[in-house]
């Protein structure tokens, strides 16, 4: 499964990781591996706009500290180069635990597309 995730070029939903699989498999099963991998750390899931959780590798790396970009035409996501702003000043008595910075629009594919 690991290898299906790491041929997909941005973040891939339940179902987009069962295709890249190309086989029959349960989907109980996948959901449950899927939620293992994220677990462990090995994996980083984030629920879209659209309520969909996509799952990418997380190579052994913290996921945090780059921004993403969703295209509201196909609904991919993609991991950018891109970090984070800095934060550094926060109100008293916030304490940051993760920071998700994603950007919108179309994806080059779909731009390509219109």
């Amino acid at each position: 499964m690991l290898v299906a995730m790491e041929s997909l070029q941005a973040r891939a939903s339940h179902a987009e990781v069962a295709a890249a699989l190309n086989g029959p498999l349960d989907r109980v099963t996948l959901y449950r591996t899927l939620d293992a991998l994220v677990d462990a750390g090995l994996a980083k899931r984030q629920i879209g706009d659209d309520r969909v959780g996509r799952f990418s590798l997380t190579a052994g790396a913290p996921h945090d500290d780059h921004a993403h970009f969703h295209c509201a035409d196909c609904g991919r996501v993609y991991c950018l180069s891109l970090p984070v702003p800095n934060l550094t000043q926060m109100p008293a008595g916030f304490a940051v635990q993760t920071i998700d910075f994603k950007l919108s629009g179309q994806c080059g594919d779909c731009a390509a597309a219109s």
